[in-house]
């Protein structure tokens, strides 16, 4: 039973190794990549709404307020003259600050969802930088291995190494060039006839130059 188990372990151990050997890493990190930034983005909406409606509390609260002044300024200029109008303001400035409250609890509880909207938001920012850096410098790595692995492959081949490939590279150009040499030397016959007479008027200048020092000397 434990030989079975041991075999199983490596069975398994060799098919994992292979299927890591032969996925495409790159596709798979770009597919969670690609998921990462989609809910990124939905989490930065959802929190923009929260922020909106932390907004929109905090309108009605002042707007709130502003009418609990306004119904108790109401009150007192009517107090004297007309009491059951004053009491009625009194009801209404009750009813506003009823509400008010509510408001103010409904703030408490939005503010506390929008700090961890934020928190979450910024954990999946943080989360998005730091695979996309993990990616790229795998894909480095990765780059550097394989050019790595192509040059040990030229030199590991022997006679077909890099340095005879050069030497033959190098045969291949002096064929060219000798038959660019040869090419050059098929010239225009009359061309060459001047080229010839040209330089036995050089070399008899030479000569007499030399003739005449060696005349000078003996004098």
């Amino acid at each position: 039973m434990k030989l079975f188990t041991r075999i199983s372990a490596t069975l398994n151990a060799g098919a994992e190794s292979a299927v890591s050997r032969f996925e495409n890493h790159e596709a798979i990190a770009e597919s969670v990549l690609k998921s990462i930034r989609q809910n990124a983005s939905e989490a930065r909406v959802r929190h923009q709404r929260v922020v909106r409606d932390g907004q929109d509390l905090r309108r009605s609260i002042q707007n709130l307020n502003q009418q609990i002044e306004q119904w108790s300024s109401r009150a007192r200029a009517c107090a004297t003259d007309d009491e059951s109008r004053a009491l009625a303001c009194l009801e209404r400035r009750a009813s506003c600050r009823k509400q008010l409250a509510q408001a103010e609890e409904a703030l408490r509880q939005h503010m506390a969802l929008e700090a961890r909207a934020s928190s979450d938001l910024e954990k999946m920012q943080t989360r998005l930088e730091q695979v996309t850096l993990q990616r790229n410098q795998l894909r480095s790595r990765e780059s550097v291995a394989k050019a790595t692995r192509a040059l040990d492959a030229v030199d590991g081949q022997g006679s077909a190494g890099i340095n005879e490939l050069f030497e033959r590279w190098e045969v291949v150009i002096g064929e060219s060039e000798i038959l660019s040499e040869a090419a050059a030397t098929t010239t225009d016959p009359l061309a060459r006839e001047f080229e010839n007479e040209e330089q036995c008027v050089q070399l008899r200048g030479e000569l007499e130059e030399l003739l005449h020092g060696d005349s000078d000397d003996h004098q």
